[in-house]
């Protein structure tokens, strides 16, 4: 073994120029493939992550009823939308509402807030998590017993927190709608994965419609569970059912964010395998490369392979030898690919503002997959050290 092993860095070291040229073009490769996998991960990874959690919520339908133009009157009342929905569906249907109206904090006027009124009740959290997904909250949610009593409290989001309370923690605090004081019981947070949330609040249902119902009443949502196998048919029965009962300006609308999150991620995973596929482009130029410099590296030890044949060296051997030297010279490719895509990873993250963080299993992964590329690059000159030694000796 160590006379083996002697021979491998004995052809190493003649010619340091070839395998310096081999290390550089699989290092590469390895980098490239470093920078386009992390950057996959970071821009493709949490959209994939979000639609999934989009997903989980099963074949939920969206229905939303309202108003085109400003008509004063023409409004909806949503409990009525809602009813008409679940006698339709025979089944338990979550209802919101979404408008905008002036606040206050303390003396201080803000204009214009958006604003978000949802039912308690169980489908609630379709259309809380289909307008407003976020990660945790501080403080709590709206509860059932709060639309019940048509409490007047609200859920500021993470970004409407910020604007409003910049240095404080809003939870405990009041605000001012059109003259009604709200209590905050609590803030959503969208985390580190770019997951939106509107620039808005939540109050119950049944204080809007209390205290808002003019404004309350333009755009109505409701969330319904379907079927896998019916959603289509569900949504077409939903609107045809609106037909007659809509003023001329009203217009009906029914989809499903489940069907449209499962489309979004098949597309989505369409990119991450095309990303993949152009990786492994990218190692595959550099095993290109490597081929043809081992191929002349032994071209160009012919002779010396023809004497350590005629002395007794077996095919396997010088076989083995040159795989060796490949992947010795794969190993240090990987090894040199990583230091160099992470130095341009960190020049990308500056340059985009955006984090590309790589894991030590993508960094293992890179190393396998260049000592694997080289192996591979190095089956074709182990090939052709397999000669006779009389025709390596003539030919050297």
């Amino acid at each position: 073994m160590r006379d083996f092993l002697a021979q491998v860095w004995l052809g190493i070291s003649r010619r340091p120029l070839t395998y310096f040229l081999s290390v550089v073009s699989l290092g590469i490769g390895v980098s490239a493939f470093l920078c386009v996998a992390a950057l996959g991960e970071a821009v493709i990874g949490p959209m994939i992550r979000r639609l999934a959690s989009l997903a989980d919520m099963g074949p939920v339908i969206i229905v939303q009823v309202g108003v085109r133009g400003a008509q004063q009157g023409a409004v909806f009342d949503p409990r009525e939308v809602a009813k008409h929905v679940q006698e339709v569906m025979g089944r338990e249907v979550g209802v919101g509402t979404f408008f905008a109206l002036s606040a206050k904090v303390g003396r201080r006027p803000l204009g214009g807030i958006n604003v978000r009124a949802i039912s308690g009740g169980r489908l609630s959290s379709p259309l809380r998590i289909y307008f407003t997904e976020h990660l945790s909250i501080t403080g709590r949610e709206l509860s059932r017993s709060d639309d019940q009593a048509g409490a007047a409290v609200c859920v500021l989001s993470e970004r409407t927190a910020d604007t409003l309370f910049p240095e404080a923690n809003p939870v405990g605090k009041t605000i001012r709608l059109s003259g009604w004081q709200f209590r905050i019981v609590g803030v959503t947070h969208t985390g580190q994965h770019g997951v939106y949330d509107f620039d808005a609040m939540t109050i119950p249902l049944s204080t809007a419609l209390a205290r808002f119902r003019e404004q309350c009443g333009r755009s109505v949502s409701v969330a319904v569970m379907s079927d896998k196998t019916r959603i289509a048919s569900d949504m077409k029965r939903i609107i045809a059912s609106f037909k007659n009962r809509l003023p001329k300006d009203g217009h009906v609308d029914a989809h499903s964010p489940w069907l449209e999150q499962l489309d979004e991620m098949r597309d989505l995973n369409r990119v991450r395998l095309l990303i993949g596929l152009l990786s492994t482009l990218l190692l595959a130029a550099g095993l290109l490369g490597m081929v043809s410099m081992l191929l002349a590296n032994v071209n160009a030890r012919m002779r010396e392979i023809g004497v350590h044949r005629a002395l007794g060296a077996t095919r396997w051997r010088q076989a083995s030898q040159v795989l060796a030297e490949a992947g010795i010279t794969g190993l240090l490719g990987g090894v040199a690919g990583i230091f160099f895509g992470l130095g341009l990873l960190a020049l990308l993250a500056a340059g985009l503002r955006v984090e590309l963080p790589v894991t030590p299993a993508w960094m293992v992964a890179a190393v396998f997959a260049s000592a694997s590329t080289a192996l591979l690059a190095g089956a074709i000159p182990a090939r052709a050290a397999m000669v006779d030694p009389v025709v390596a000796l003539r030919q050297g």
